[in-house]
């Protein structure tokens, strides 16, 4: 396991994959974003920044956190202050340059990731979504070491499976925990907010991973 430290991620640059699960575009309300954009089948829509250090944007806030969600205040946002969790799951990787050209992305981490969404029809783009300002994104305090994503490798076996955590302790299912074999491993990720399934305006959004076999 990798400590991670958010000290240190504010050095790292953040982008989301657009598209990353069938059908989740047109959960979420963003398949509108992405009309113009011709992919083949479920293919991935793209790219995008949600954090990119020295910006003196919205993109050059450090939007991570291992233990809050934090609403904008109000007046910030126009509309409702609706936010939509997202459990994914986070990678980090190394980027191999050749000159001043990206030769390949090499992954050595990989860890829950809460890619929290807040609603704003009309957004130019799908990034003003994405970082509302200091802890509007979860992520694990712990990563796996990993260095293989191919389908049949270390990471086959892994799963995400999230619970939103009322204030008293139940648990809700949250997302689809999709099968894979009768013997796997499962990752946990737990979310904690409020009890109406959206976040308190400081609600705790730890992702926990715990590993067991099933």
């Amino acid at each position: 396991m990798i400590d991670i430290d958010l000290a240190e991620l504010r050095n790292w640059f953040g982008f989301g994959v657009a598209g990353n699960f069938a059908g989740h575009l047109e959960q979420a309300g963003e398949a509108g974003d992405f009309v113009k954009v011709v992919t083949e089948g479920y293919a991935p829509k793209g790219i995008f920044p949600w954090y990119a250090p020295g910006r003196d944007d919205f993109l050059g806030q450090f939007p991570l956190s291992s233990d809050a969600i934090v609403l904008p205040e109000p007046g910030e946002v126009d509309g409702p202050l609706n936010l939509q969790i997202e459990p994914e799951v986070g990678v980090a990787c190394r980027v191999v340059w050749n000159g001043d050209t990206v030769a390949r992305l090499e992954p050595f981490a990989l860890g829950a990731f809460n890619d929290c969404s807040i609603r704003r029809p009309g957004a130019p783009k799908i990034s003003y979504k994405k970082n509302w300002g200091p802890a509007s994104k979860g992520v694990a305090p712990q990563f796996f070491e990993i260095s293989d994503l191919t389908p049949d490798g270390p990471t086959a076996t892994m799963r995400l499976v999230c619970y939103l955590s009322e204030n008293d302790g139940e648990q809700h299912a949250y997302g689809v925990d999709s099968p894979w074999s009768a013997t796997r491993t499962t990752a946990r990720c737990c979310w904690t907010g409020s009890s109406n399934g959206w976040p308190t305006r400081r609600a705790r959004t730890i992702p926990r991973w715990r590993m067991s076999e099933h």
